[in-house]
């Protein structure tokens, strides 16, 4: 005797696909916030690293070009302008950080040009001067704590800078008479760094300290 059995195969309803797509973007979106945080981490470690490397080519320039900091790059092209310096006054302005002249890289962890501002009196052709005054008045606030990072407010004898993830200055970083991306031109010489309180501060700056340039220039033998 032949028996018949049915084999029929139940499928998915359209209540289960939902709840099953609803659970995956669950299980997705959870990974997903700790990559997205894990990434700019890394590239926030890779744009300090940079920075850091640059301060020291800053400093061994200083070293090999008569006790003077490189002009900034104001045209892009990664050479310190102007292309006869030093023998033409270097512009007091905040420019691209000269990564060709430096030999360093040119870019922060998101694809952006550094920027780079020295002390006008630490840029031109006869290199610091004796006494160690400064003249471009480069300041360094930190905003939280609502004071100068430095005990002398005219220590930066040179900047370098970063805009962060968002890609634009912030806050006081914006200055006056900003152009176009990652530029504050802060005219007055002015520039912050570290988180205020509003949290939307991502800025990434450092400064050579006009004290470090000139231990390194006197270790070095090359100062006064």
């Amino acid at each position: 005797m032949t028996s018949c059995r049915s084999n029929r195969t139940r499928g998915f309803t359209l209540l289960e696909l939902a709840i099953g797509l609803v659970a995956i973007s669950l299980i997705l979106g959870g990974l997903a916030r700790p990559l997205a945080r894990h990434i700019e981490l890394k590239r926030t470690h890779e744009t300090h690293a940079v920075l850091n490397r640059a301060r020291e080519a800053l400093l061994g320039f200083a070293i090999a070009n008569n006790n003077r900091l490189p002009c900034p790059d104001v045209d892009g092209d990664g050479v310190a302008d102007p292309a006869n310096a030093p023998r033409d006054l270097c512009p007091d302005v905040e420019g691209y950080l000269p990564a060709t002249t430096l030999g360093v890289e040119a870019f922060d962890g998101w694809g952006r040009r550094l920027r780079y501002r020295a002390n006008n009196a630490y840029s031109q052709f006869e290199g610091v001067p004796n006494p160690p005054d400064t003249r471009g008045a480069l300041l360094v606030q930190n905003r939280r704590v609502e004071r100068l990072t430095l005990t002398n407010p005219h220590a930066a004898a040179a900047l370098l800078f970063s805009c962060g993830k968002n890609g634009v200055p912030d806050s006081d970083n914006r200055g006056a008479g900003v152009v176009r991306g990652c530029s504050s031109t802060a005219v007055d010489g002015l520039y912050v760094q570290g988180v205020p309180t509003d949290g939307v501060f991502d800025d990434i700056l450092i400064w050579v300290s006009k004290n470090v340039l000139l231990n390194r220039l006197v270790s070095a033998s090359r100062w006064p």
